[in-house]
């Protein structure tokens, strides 16, 4: 089994904290970047295409520029001690979580009084350096948060989810009696959170970097359905060990009485925020599956 494999499998994650929990920071680290070189010099790797690709894109690149691999490395090399980060801070319990990520006094301040309108709020955000991070602060702190994450998951995506359900965090693989829950949470005055920036989930047609591609509008029609407004988080590492979640904006949902206009408004406002944030940290964007294609 190669390493990629390995740490995508149903194994991946508990051996990553293991390795985290018993070497020591700075050797930790060094074993992080030595498989994430390692991992890039597998031309065959689809997780490797897929970052090149989708580096390409959002550094305004040619594909076969031969500074995406650079850029290949510098974002597996991020992925690698973003891993050990998030062990090491998990390993110390809740207290952990709240020591190694914050919120910007502006997303904190916007977030309380999100959940204490009382209107449900859906809360948003990029697959970026600190996003799991940013999941479980939300389950330490205690905020009623209802998480939808990829349908049917495997391999890693299931240790993570059981591994973050122990943070207090509340996560639904996407599915009908998932998505059912999260309008009856928005409707309740609880908060539901998802990422939108993945490809192949279905959706609508949307432009992302300049072009156009298929991504997931159903937060948006959520939104609009509900009325609850959009809180956009942006979480990023801001030091080594340390993340921090900015404010990315605050969106009310149109309500014009035509759903699929307001549904598309929305759902391209939200794209715009987290572009121009991945645009800024291209290497902080833990995107590994191919948004535009293999040679967008």
């Amino acid at each position: 089994m190669d390493i990629t494999a390995l740490a995508m499998s149903r194994v991946g994650p508990s051996l990553g904290m293991a390795i985290a929990r018993l070497l020591p920071y700075s050797m930790a680290c060094a074993v992080a970047r030595r498989l994430a070189r390692r991992a890039a010099k597998d031309p065959r790797s689809p997780l490797l295409q897929a970052i090149l690709a989708n580096q390409a894109v959002v550094r305004g690149l040619p594909h076969d520029d031969p500074r995406l691999e650079q850029a290949a490395i510098q974002v597996l090399e991020n992925a690698a001690l973003g891993y050990v980060d998030l062990f090491k801070a998990m390993a110390k319990g809740p207290e952990g979580i709240l020591e190694h990520c914050k919120m910007h006094p502006d997303m904190q301040e916007r977030l309380d009084a999100g959940m204490a309108e009382g209107r449900g709020l859906l809360i948003i955000g990029p697959h970026t350096l600190g996003f799991d991070f940013f999941l479980l602060w939300l389950g330490v702190m205690g905020y009623p948060v209802q998480a939808l994450s990829y349908a049917d998951p495997r391999g890693s995506y299931l240790t993570q989810n059981m591994m973050r359900a122990r943070f207090g965090l509340r996560v639904t693989p996407v599915s009908v009696p998932a998505l059912r829950e999260a309008y009856r949470n928005l409707r309740r005055g609880r908060a539901v959170l998802t990422g939108v920036d993945r490809a192949g989930l279905g959706g609508v047609r949307l432009r992302f970097f300049g072009r156009e591609v298929v991504l997931p509008d159903g937060p948006a029609r959520m939104a609009c359905r509900t009325g609850a407004p959009v809180l956009v988080g942006l979480p990023h590492r801001v030091a080594p060990g340390y993340y921090q979640a900015d404010l990315g904006g605050w969106f009310e949902p149109p309500q014009s009485g035509d759903l699929r206009k307001n549904t598309l408004e929305l759902a391209q406002a939200l794209l715009g925020t987290l572009e121009r944030f991945i645009a800024q940290h291209p290497d902080q964007w833990l995107m590994f599956h191919p948004v535009w294609g293999p040679n967008p």
